[in-house]
């Protein structure tokens, strides 16, 4: 399904670079910053979309009933939020569906 990105190896790999604590982490979208902000905009918004759709899977929910009942908007402040919030949700429930 989706052959070149995983949000769980995409969290994998934050932890990992997590553990060599660097001061500044340069993204590959977005500005600069340091790493307890990268940990709340990055890894905190993926763990939050694969804990929620794994649920969903699990309990049977359908992929529009999975994104209904996503609360994101702890996250509203992200660049392109509103145009990227329901991709990046249906993305993750699909891989969560095909593991």
């Amino acid at each position: 399904m989706l052959p070149i990105s995983s949000t769980s190896g995409w969290l994998a790999s934050f932890e990992e670079m997590a553990k060599l604590k660097p001061r500044l982490i340069i993204p590959g979208h977005g500005n600069v910053c340091d790493l307890p902000k990268a940990r709340r905009e990055t890894a905190d918004y993926l763990r939050l979309l694969i804990t929620h759709m794994e649920r969903a899977v699990n309990k049977g929910n359908d992929l529009q009933q999975a994104i209904d009942s996503l609360d994101q908007s702890a996250f509203a402040k992200l660049p392109n939020y509103d145009l990227l919030k329901g991709g990046n949700a249906s993305r993750v429930y699909l891989e969560m569906e095909s593991r």
